[in-house]
């Protein structure tokens, strides 16, 4: 495979510039074109101002020099991937790659990232070398958070050129990678699109308004929570009919091409310029902070209504995604109604795509998990549902214009599912089971169970193989709780007593949440007997649990991502190394239920606050750095990358940061192996630091009383933060610069979190997190 050092993106609006970004985020250099100078800087200050982030850290825009067509396509030349992201319009890009191929190396490749426009229509000519170095990427928005990547290529294109584009985006851009063919939109678009507007016609028939439709296709039927018209909203009104409308244009065969005629309706809006959430309204619309709905009959909009299906009570109430499938499928209603007829419309319509969009059927999943979010695939869901009963609803509801072949070819090998197991497919050619194809970087634990070694309700032990360890956290939101503490100390007692295991990873395949900290549910529960002792031992158990984590004579390693907050914060720093993935939310969030971190979170940070203090005379003034550590537990502050949370003292050096998370368990599962085979010693401890003391202790006060006098914080946050900045200085009977080791500053923390969790204010704030999700400043 080819060598990529270097990348040139032409075109700065939305994608051109996010995509720049996100290449920079992986650390590589990348040239950003556009028309001149001036427009290719409006388009990095628009990535700077993305929200969500486009940079995991501002100081990466270092890494894209800006240029324009004008003065600066010779330096695409120095460039070994060249990406066009310019307008969607023919014309301009077979104008803009002309140019290209005056300036580019022989050996450049280069793509585009049209979401619509037929490949081969762009490569109209250019020369032979040109269509071999050449392919389709299309990126999802926003690049830096969808996984999604479409890889397209054209009849000419070389298979290196395929795969080293494929190794890059998937090593070092985090992506998963589809294979689409050169058809219009692709596959997520095609099929995203269709389930959209045959949603919108099936509405408009069962005359169901749009908060009805969005109360019922969101986490009930595994899609996020934006739903249908919601989601229409985000994308823009104009961007779906333009979609929709190149799909009818150009897919002169498709059996469902009538769908994709946009309605009267879409059209008065995009005509009215209500596009959606860019121009402040489309199907809802915010006024004084309340989101009110359009009204598709007068157009006028109006406060929503409460969607009424009582036939969906109680599969709304079924945690299992599976069982809520199936059982929509066996009720009636309304609400039901809609769902059937709609779900089994996108069955259809996606099988019916298999050979004409995509060769396999893990293809079309994977588009449509990774670039709409939805919680299964097409085919995954058939199989959950049963192939038999699709079939028969879409005989009932007239949805078989064309039978589709890949469900024929199955159900004539007497097979009842797409899939076989986790590792092998249904495929459309063999007409059998294959295997699906799969770099080795990627550990499943599910298809590793069965060397469980032991389990309780929150966790297990599982053997990875090569004599490492995997404690998985599975509790609800990965919470800890005294069964994964129960495990850990297993895990450790089991490495202890044999030596064939050299170490531990811990970490799990969760969707978003490596851990949403100590289980508050239980907590409010001994709040509610005031079990105090009960209390005080669990604080005990955390630290010495974590303490001999910590010093543990084997190599520990976390893997932690997503959302990982207050305890998981304080596991994860308390572990030999981290490999973390490149999207991790941190932080210790305590002090929004009225706490401070109780788990060694407080100590940690004290620590390393002050092992950050240089000890020379010409730094007088050690507050200024503590303080920033003090700040980031006072404000609940949360990374918004693991490159933050190494700022924040949360990662350190030594831990790694990984784009890809698919190949996380792998890379810290090799760190394991590494750490133990170089000889691993854990760190003398316990540690030893110099408190700043009653000095620093009256430094905050004066800090705090300043923040209450100018309502910046309430009189119980100057009370937490108080008790906080004991345990961070030590307090007021502990001189400056007084050696403490670790356990005193535990038993400080101790002390501080027993105080807290006894106020009358710190119970409300528990009791609403659990109640409204969010915290509550009393």
């Amino acid at each position: 495979m080819r060598k990529i050092k270097k990348v040139a993106v032409l075109g700065a609006g939305t994608m051109g510039s996010q995509i720049a970004a996100h290449i920079a985020n992986a650390g590589f250099n990348v040239l950003l074109l556009d028309l001149n100078r001036d427009v290719a800087a409006e388009g990095l200050k628009r990535a700077l101002k993305a929200k969500p982030a486009a940079f995991m850290d501002p100081d990466f825009k270092f890494h894209i020099e800006i240029g324009g067509f004008d003065t600066d396509m010779e330096k695409i030349r120095e460039a070994d991937w060249i990406i066009e992201a310019v307008v969607e319009r023919l014309d301009i890009k077979r104008s803009l790659f002309e140019k290209v191929e005056q300036h580019m190396r022989e050996d450049a490749i280069v793509s585009t990232n049209t979401s619509g426009i037929p490949i081969h229509l762009i490569l109209e000519g250019r020369s032979d070398t040109f269509k071999k170095n050449f392919l389709g990427t299309h990126f999802f928005n926003p690049p830096r958070y969808m996984k999604l990547l479409e890889i397209i290529p054209s009849q000419y294109t070389d298979k290196e050129v395929i795969d080293t584009i494929v190794r890059f985006a998937e090593d070092y851009l985090g992506k998963g990678i589809v294979y689409a063919k050169d058809t219009p939109n692709f596959i997520a678009n095609r099929i995203g699109v269709f389930s959209l507007m045959y949603a919108l016609r099936v509405a408009q028939e069962l005359g169901l308004t749009p908060e009805e439709i969005d109360a019922i296709t969101g986490k009930l039927i595994g899609r996020p929570k934006t739903a249908t018209f919601r989601l229409a909203d985000l994308v823009g009104i104009d961007i779906i009919a333009h979609v929709a409308n190149n799909i009818y244009e150009l897919a002169k065969d498709d059996e469902f091409r009538d769908f994709f005629q946009i309605p009267d309706f879409l059209k008065k809006m995009i005509n009215s310029k209500l596009l959606g959430d860019k121009t402040g309204g489309g199907f809802y619309k915010k006024v004084e902070g309340k989101r009110l709905v359009l009204d598709l009959e007068t157009f006028e909009y109006r406060e929503p209504r409460k969607a009424q299906f009582p036939e969906l009570a109680a599969i709304e109430n079924e945690q299992d995604l599976n069982k809520r499938l199936q059982m929509i499928f066996r009720a009636d209603g309304k609400g039901v109604e809609f769902l059937k007829r709609t779900l089994t419309a996108t069955l259809i319509y996606s099988a019916n795509r298999i050979p004409e969009i995509a060769d396999t059927i893990y293809d079309v999943d994977n588009a449509m998990k990774w670039g709409f979010a939805w919680k299964l695939g097409p085919f995954e869901t058939f199989d959950v549902v049963g192939v038999d009963v699709i079939m028969e609803h879409a005989e009932k509801y007239g949805l078989l214009k064309k039978n589709p072949e890949i469900v024929q070819k199955l159900k004539g090998k007497g097979y009842e599912k797409f899939y076989k197991d986790t590792r092998h497919y249904f495929d459309y050619y063999d007409e059998d089971y294959r295997e699906i194809p799969r770099r080795k970087e990627i550990i499943i634990i599910d298809e590793i169970r069965d060397r469980t070694i032991n389990r309780n309700a929150e966790a297990s032990v599982i053997d990875m193989g090569d004599g490492v360890l995997l404690l998985e956290f599975h509790s609800k939101g990965n919470a800890l709780g005294f069964g994964t503490l129960q495990m850990l100390n297993y895990a450790m007692d089991l490495m202890e007593e044999e030596d064939k295991y050299i170490g531990m990873v811990i970490g799990n395949n969760a969707d978003r949440t490596f851990s949403a900290g100590a289980n508050l549910g239980l907590m409010a529960m001994a709040i509610g007997e005031m079990a105090w002792d009960e209390i005080e031992r669990a604080i005990d158990t955390f630290h010495r649990t974590f303490m001999r984590m910590k010093y543990f004579p084997k190599p520990i390693v976390s893997a932690p991502f997503g959302i990982t907050v207050g305890g998981g914060t304080e596991l994860i720093m308390h572990t030999a190394r981290r490999v973390a993935h490149a999207e991790l939310y941190t932080g210790l969030v305590e002090v929004g239920v009225g706490l401070i971190p109780g788990a060694g979170g407080s100590k940690e940070f004290t620590i390393r606050a002050l092992k950050r203090i240089p000890e020379t005379a010409e730094n007088p003034d050690p507050v200024p750095i503590w303080a920033e550590f003090f700040k980031n537990i006072a404000m609940a502050k949360v990374s918004t990358s693991a490159y933050e949370a190494y700022k924040m003292g949360i990662l350190k050096d030594g831990d790694i940061i990984v784009m890809n998370r698919d190949f996380q368990l792998h890379y810290a599962k090799n760190l394991v192996i590494g750490l133990a085979n170089a000889g691993y010693t854990p760190p003398h401890g316990p540690e030893r630091v110099r408190v700043l003391g009653w000095d620093g202790y009256s430094v905050v006060l004066a800090q705090l009383v300043n923040l209450l006098r100018g309502k910046f914080i309430s009189e119980y946050d100057h009370f937490i933060l108080t008790q906080l900045a004991r345990v961070m200085t030590g307090g007021p009977d502990v001189a400056p610069g007084t050696l403490v080791d670790e356990w005193t500053i535990l038993q400080w923390e101790k002390e501080a979190f027993l105080t807290l969790i006894k106020q009358p204010k710190t119970h409300e704030r528990i009791f609403h997190m659990l109640k409204y999700r969010k915290p509550l400043r009393n």
